[in-house]
Parts: C-alpha cells; sequence; structure tokens
C-alpha cells in the first residue's frame, strides 16, 4: 500500500521522525492504528446508544433542553475546515503527529 501525503504533512512526518528516531513507517503505522481504534470505539458507543434508544431504554431530548439541564447555553460553534468530511482521513494521520 502506498500513503500519499502533503509537503506540509510529510515535512511533520520527517521533524517527528528525525526528533523521535523512529522510522516514518512506522510513526505512519502507530497513527494509522490509533485513529482506527478510535473510529470503532467511536462507532461502537453510537451503535450502543441507538440501539439503547430504539429499545427504549433512553429517551431522546432536544439540544437546548440539554443545554437548559446542564444549566449552560451554548452559542452556535462553526466548525473548522480541518474537521470537515473532506479532510477525515487526514486529520487522524495529523492527529496523532
Amino acid at each position: 500500500m502506498e500513503v500519499r501525503l502533503t509537503p506540509d504533512l510529510e515535512a511533520k512526518l520527517n521533524q517527528l521522525s528525525a526528533q523521535t528516531g523512529r522510522a516514518k513507517e512506522d510513526l505512519v503505522q502507530d497513527a494509522i492504528t490509533g485513529y482506527l481504534t478510535e473510529l470503532s470505539r467511536v462507532g461502537s458507543k453510537l451503535d450502543g446508544r441507538y440501539d439503547d434508544n430504539k429499545r427504549g431504554r433512553t429517551q431522546p431530548i432536544d439540544g437546548e433542553e440539554a443545554f437548559t439541564r446542564c444549566g449552560k447555553r451554548r452559542a452556535p460553534v462553526a466548525v473548522p475546515k480541518a474537521f470537515s468530511s473532506e479532510n477525515v482521513d487526514r486529520r487522524g494521520v495529523e492527529q496523532a503527529l
């Protein structure tokens, strides 16, 4: 398998490799392993919550009601471009670096 990186990401990988003395291949392997593990964990948790909701074990509430119950009211937050779905593959590797 071949992984193509942006020049900026490759520079970060080279720098981290030089700082840690670890091979770039090992760093990429660790980053992808961590990303996939986290993705699986989150997916399992969401599946469990969905099943709980579907079986009537929980009752969904409106987001505004949730904030009211917590005593906090939050303003809407803009999602940074780095977290958009088009960057999902690169984000896991970048976060691990």
